[in-house]
């Protein structure tokens, strides 16, 4: 009786909290009670529902047993018909197994279940708050997603700000791209007026070369138009491009502008005919932000002798670009802000804050690298390295 008792003690034992699946570990109880002590059918029930078990194993005999009728705090044999059953109540919940073995000793299974129900409400409880942190875990996951989403939205929105702002600076820039040619057409158009308005006769091949030369005008500010146009135009792809391009583009924006308020402009390319497939209008308009940027603080500072030096070469597999102005440096106390969203030393003079903001995010997002501020002797230097190793962009270049 001892060998069995304890054989049926450790088999039972051992099926419970096996798994932290509720309906796993709810159907190896049943399996295993019941085939080791004979039951033809077992049922689970919580007592909110308890004429429908939960989980079932064995044969359907149709026959509940109410708890409410009984309501015991121990493993309880119990009659009905041809039938004996065990009802083992537990917490929240109860099991009923039910014999028709007429010789087996149900008060002795029933003691024996009895010192099983403590740790079966711990391991349904078990089951339950695994089921509970599931839950909160895909909640949180949601949450995050969510956040993430809102995140890149908020990006996007910020993106798009800082275009708008530096469309004002842009107009500025093609006013001075477009007067001197305007200025040039003019002057060729009014001396014709002036001619057949005196009667002169006017020799066809000056007329022509005049003509010519109007036309030639006007293709300039037709690529300027291009130009502006294709800078604001969204890629949803990377580009195969070259740097000697994306510098000339840059610069073509700004020269004019810089040219008329005296800030001379040096491009140092030490990457040997660089190509490489980026984003060119995001690493373009970066680069216009912090032109603009060292053209603000240079006019701040009133420098004679204004400059701003471009370099790029290639370090340890990265492109390295630098620009530099000789405006005397950001003041340390705020550096560690400057690329914060919103943060701005211009807003007397409308600055967004969202320039060197927006250019952190695309050159992390958009062209896989980072960007950094220092202070040299002579001014501002903002390094932007962009790996070219691993692809993104994928460079092709003779070293």
């Amino acid at each position: 009786m001892l060998i069995q008792q304890l054989t049926l003690s450790y088999e039972c034992l051992n099926a419970i909290g096996n798994s932290l699946l509720l309906e796993e570990m709810i159907e190896e109880v049943l399996h295993t009670f019941s085939r080791k002590t004979g039951a033809v059918s077992a049922s689970y029930f919580q007592k909110r529902t308890p004429n429908v078990p939960l989980f079932h194993s064995g044969k359907n005999l149709d026959v509940a047993i109410d708890i409410a009728l009984y309501d015991p705090t121990y493993a309880k044999v119990i009659k009905v018909d041809e039938f004996r059953y065990i009802l083992l109540p537990l917490r929240k919940s109860y099991f009923v197994f039910c014999y028709k073995n007429r010789q087996l000793d149900l008060e002795f299974v029933a003691s024996i279940f009895t010192k099983f129900i403590k740790k079966i409400d711990m391991a349904i409880d078990s089951c339950y708050s695994v089921k509970r942190l599931q839950g909160y875990h895909q909640e949180l996951e949601n949450l995050v997603d969510e956040g993430i989403q809102k995140i890149h939205e908020n990006e996007k929105m910020i993106i798009s700000q800082s275009k708008q702002a530096v469309m004002g600076e842009m107009l500025e820039m093609i006013a001075h791209q477009w007067r001197q040619p305007l200025t040039s057409i003019g002057m060729i158009s009014n001396t014709i007026l002036f001619d057949l308005a005196l009667g002169e006769n006017i020799d066809k091949t000056n007329l022509y070369h005049e003509l010519n030369t109007i036309n030639i005008q006007v293709a300039y500010l037709s690529k300027i138009i291009d130009d502006f146009r294709d800078f604001f135009k969204p890629r949803s792809t990377p580009e195969s491009t070259s740097l000697c391009k994306i510098f000339d583009e840059s610069t073509a924006l700004v020269n004019k502008l810089f040219e008329s308020k005296g800030i001379a402009l040096h491009v140092q390319d030490d990457t040997e005919d660089l190509s490489f497939i980026t984003f060119k209008n995001e690493l373009i308009q970066v680069l216009i932000n912090l032109l603009n940027n060292a053209k603000d603080a240079l006019l701040e500072q009133q420098k004679e002798d204004a400059k701003i030096d471009i370099r790029a070469y290639l370090k340890y597999g990265q492109l390295i670009i630098e620009v530099e102005d000789n405006a005397g440096g950001i003041d340390p106390t705020i550096q560690e802000h400057i690329f914060e969203p919103y943060f701005s030393t211009k807003k007397e003079k409308n600055g967004t804050g969202l320039g060197l903001y927006m250019s952190k995010i695309i050159v992390a997002q958009h062209l896989h690298g980072n960007i950094t501020q220092k202070n040299t002797d002579s001014g501002a230097c903002f390094t932007i390295a962009i790996d070219l190793q691993q692809g993104r962009p994928n460079a092709n270049y003779n070293r």
